[in-house]
This record gives C-alpha cells, sequence and structure tokens, in this order.
C-alpha cells in the first residue's frame, strides 16, 4: 500500500464517521453523535500526521 492510499483509507474513516454522526443527531442520540463526532477528528488529525510523518526522509 502506497502512502496516497493510507491517507485515503483513514481520510474515508473520517468521512464514515461524519456520516454515522449526522444519522444519530438525526436521531436525537447526542452521545453517540459526540463519539463519532471524536473518532471523526480523531482520524481526520491522525490522516494529517501520516502524510507529515510520510514526507520526512526515514533516520539512518
Amino acid at each position: 500500500m502506497d502512502k496516497q492510499q493510507m491517507i485515503y483509507k483513514v481520510q474515508q474513516l473520517a468521512h464514515n464517521q461524519r456520516k454515522i454522526e449526522a444519522v444519530f443527531v438525526r436521531e436525537k442520540d447526542s452521545q453517540r453523535a459526540e463519539i463519532a463526532k471524536i473518532k471523526r477528528v480523531m482520524y481526520e488529525n491522525f490522516a494529517e500526521l501520516l502524510e507529515s510523518w510520510l514526507d520526512e526522509p526515514l533516520a539512518k
């Protein structure tokens, strides 16, 4: 798996959490909506970190 595929998969997980959050908001389940929001932010942040980590050269 190359760098772009890894980043895309993590971004897709974040996108899925956004959809899940919307469902729980619509169902007025605020606790689960908050969990989905936290997971979405976590995935978005991880995608950014992964991108920066993969840009750095490996230490020898």
